[in-house]
């Protein structure tokens, strides 16, 4: 999911690039002359020895080396529009891609910036909950509220460090400005005069770029 994403928005190409000074007619990409003081750009992953060369593919999010690889010719590639939309394309040309090397910072579990970051996807997913679910007939209606429970946000969440009832509805008053329901206390809701973040504040706050670094 988070490759579609990536490969769907034109600020975030695909490109590939070569790290020799000549190559097969097959490549494309552009050609960077490596001398021999310069380490390898994918350091201990994939060193290059002196008049070697090497395929690459690089990405806003990682490096990695690449091998030609020849798809059948009943492949084909199907592609994800940014609205959804499916389609499929013709393979005129593949590659396998080898062990990454990250061109992001990648943060420990625990550590202040994974906090942070969990803190806002957790914020991003129960306000796109809420929002979903305050269209439906009988909301609108006012027969019912738009409400999330603790149990799927800690089944959404598991694994995570966030993931403790203490810490979900800490983050739900703190961070979603939500309250429980007095007559079903697992229930959070937005109170009267309440209101959501636009989708477009969420995106700011919860990037492509880093989502797919802290994610892959």
């Amino acid at each position: 999911e988070y490759s579609e994403g990536l490969l769907a928005r034109q600020a975030l190409p695909l490109t590939s690039q070569d790290r020799f000074d000549s190559r097969p007619s097959w490549m494309v990409g552009t050609p960077q002359l490596l001398t021999p003081d310069d380490t390898s750009p994918f350091y201990e992953l994939a060193p290059i020895p002196p008049g070697e060369m090497q395929y690459a593919v690089d990405t806003p999010s990682f490096r990695a080396p690449a091998v030609p690889h020849v798809a059948s010719v009943a492949d084909f590639l199907l592609v994800r529009s940014p609205t959804g939309q499916l389609s499929l394309r013709e393979l005129t040309g593949c590659v396998a891609v080898g062990q990454q090397h990250p061109s992001v910072p990648i943060w420990p579990p625990m550590s202040p910036e994974a906090l942070a970051y969990e803190r806002l996807r957790f914020k991003a997913h129960v306000v796109r909950l809420l929002r979903g679910r305050m269209d439906k007939p009988n909301v609108k209606a006012g027969k019912a509220v738009a409400s999330v429970s603790l149990g799927e946000l800690l089944a959404a969440f598991d694994g995570m460090s966030i993931a403790t009832p203490e810490i979900v509805m800490r983050m739900l008053r703190e961070d979603c400005g939500c309250v429980q329901l007095p007559d079903k206390l697992e229930h959070w809701v937005l109170p009267p005069g309440g209101k959501l973040p636009p989708e477009t504040d969420l995106r700011k706050e919860v990037r492509l770029t880093t989502t797919t670094g802290v994610e892959q």
